[in-house]
């Protein structure tokens, strides 16, 4: 009997140390898959659209707002609901930067944004108010698991993405799509460590929101490694 109990004891050990490691996996593997379907989506999309209206080189990125961007170049080409305003939702659910504070500073979660769901439950965020940078992309947030369920967290089912004219679907900030960083290609130092998007847990600038966090992925051959901010 005692033998048994010490066998049962070192296999809730081992459970013990192995599971959570184990889980945690898998939530990475969902997420990069589930990230690669978006991907892919808006991708396939985009060839579609080009079909009907013309090489996305001569797309209007500079005088449309991004929701008649979307509406006009994407929404027929993705099953979607109607849109709705951020402000319908914004007193419920809230969204979270790595280090676990509150995100309300960033366009796409401001009221005014404007908020598509396809029909897989995925959460497409656009912002309520012109481009002013490149003239060449639309940015968009994308909750791969819908706005309704957690973690509702930047880098765990909350990321940024770009519909570039010159390089079609992107992470966010790569040749100049962000309002800061305007680096030319994807760099990793920089998407870790940049003041207000890089992909990392910043205990004391609570102002990093993690918007990189895709470009990091991205950048790392579809993968979460272990400097990641999991």
């Amino acid at each position: 009997m005692a033998e048994v109990i010490i066998t049962l004891g070192i296999i809730g050990i081992v459970s013990a140390m192995t599971i959570p490691t184990l889980i945690n996996n898998y939530a990475k593997k969902s997420t990069i898959s589930e990230l690669k379907k978006v991907y892919s989506t808006l991708a396939q999309a985009i060839k579609l659209s080009q079909v009907e209206n013309g090489d996305m080189m001569y797309w209007d990125f500079v005088d449309m707002l991004p929701r008649e961007f979307f509406e006009k170049y994407l929404a027929s080409y993705l099953k979607v609901g109607s849109p709705f305003l951020y402000s319908d939702i914004s007193s419920e659910i809230k969204y979270y930067r790595p280090n676990g504070s509150v995100e309300k500073d960033f366009t796409f979660l401001y009221d005014n944004a404007i908020i598509y769901i396809l029909s897989n439950g995925v959460a497409l965020f656009f912002s309520g108010v012109k481009n002013v940078y490149t003239g060449k992309h639309v940015s968009f947030l994308v909750d791969i698991n819908g706005y309704k369920n957690g973690p509702n967290r930047f880098g765990r089912d909350v990321f940024v993405f770009t519909i570039h004219r010159d390089h079609g679907v992107m992470p966010y900030g790569y040749d100049k799509t962000s309002d800061t960083d305007k680096y030319q290609e994807l760099d990793r130092d920089t998407l870790l460590n940049s003041p207000r998007y890089g992909c990392r847990n910043d205990k004391e600038n609570t102002s990093t929101n993690g918007a990189y966090c895709f470009g990091l992925i991205f950048f790392d051959n579809w993968e979460i490694k272990d400097d990641y901010p999991w």
